[in-house]
């Protein structure tokens, strides 16, 4: 993959809204491994929401499809609105054009409706911004470097908190809510972002799926947003035939305990006929994993161990 073109594009918020030294951080880490970076047309514009219009960011991304030398698409940062774009999106080409997509947050809804819809792998990883955050940045780059070129990969590591990069505390490890063994197609990411797909054509299937969820705190009493958000999920069709489930790590914002995440499992029969882990590496945490959306994954959870195995199948 070196020498391979990487557009940053803006289907969420802005680039205005990632301040310009993590921006050169991460054209410079990019360009240092050996990869050219260019940026989409209307990145810059910011309206009222702190976004662009709908029809610049379709035709960034039209333009990073129809450049040969774009091989991954790659947001600047996440935000809220990328389910606007989805009704106009050139399903064909994306399909044709086989890009790499990655992002996280509101990218969520990007990736999965790319996998429904052209069955592509999609990458739940860092966004642009994140390569310009220094703390823990070897363990994300190994990660999302060997998920983009399909190598499987194992997303448990210790890790950092993501907000406060000068007083960071340790991952002490998965948290295994309910052991078990299981094998399934990855779904999901940020949660509240996923649910938007819900009713929608663009919503993946989920039997016999893996769910991959995480959250980041926008309400105060987030263990109950996170629970009834869940509960949304298992009554959408297939929903309980779910066949495992794995929980990115909570900023410490979210006030997300061990007794809270059991009190939430331990309220539907399913939870308790299926592997569920928390406190892993991926989502609105640093270092984190980068999981192929639409590809495999495995999970052999005892009471003493967890592993998971991601694959590009």
């Amino acid at each position: 993959m070196l020498n391979d073109g990487i557009r940053i594009i803006a289907p969420s918020l802005s680039k205005t809204t990632v301040d310009e030294i993590t921006l050169q951080q991460s054209q410079s880490f990019f360009e240092a491994n050996g990869y050219s970076i260019t940026f989409g047309t209307y990145t810059e514009e910011c309206n009222l929401f702190d976004s662009s219009p709908i029809q610049s960011r379709l035709s960034d991304i039209a333009d990073a499809l129809n450049d040969p030398d774009t091989k991954m698409i790659l947001p600047a940062i996440g935000g809220y609105n990328c389910n606007q774009l989805l009704p106009f999106l050139d399903y064909e080409t994306i399909q044709q054009t086989k890009k790499i997509w990655c992002g996280m947050s509101d990218i969520t809804v990007l990736l999965n409706a790319i996998y429904a819809k052209t069955g592509l792998v999609t990458y739940l990883g860092p966004n642009f911004n994140r390569f310009g955050l220094e703390a823990e940045r070897e363990y994300t780059a190994q990660s999302f470097f060997a998920a983009v070129s399909g190598e499987t990969t194992t997303p448990l590591s210790t890790s950092s908190y993501y907000f406060d990069q000068n007083n960071r505390e340790i991952n002490p490890g998965p948290i295994i809510i309910n052991s078990g063994h299981a094998k399934g197609t990855i779904i999901g990411g940020n949660l509240c972002s996923f649910n938007l797909l819900q009713g929608t054509e663009y919503m993946p299937p989920l039997k016999n799926s893996i769910l991959f969820i995480e959250d980041d705190p926008l309400l105060e009493d987030f263990a109950v947003e996170f629970e009834r958000n869940l509960y949304s999920v298992l009554q959408q069709k297939d929903g309980r035939s779910i066949r495992g489930i794995c929980i990115g790590r909570f900023e410490k914002a979210c006030s997300m305990t061990t007794e809270k995440l059991n009190a939430i499992f331990d309220t539907d029969p399913l939870f308790k006929s299926i592997p569920i882990i928390a406190n892993l590496d991926f989502g609105h945490t640093l270092p984190m994993a980068t999981i192929p959306i639409g590809g495999t994954a495995e999970i052999i959870a005892t009471e003493e161990q967890a592993q998971i195995f991601l694959l590009q199948q």
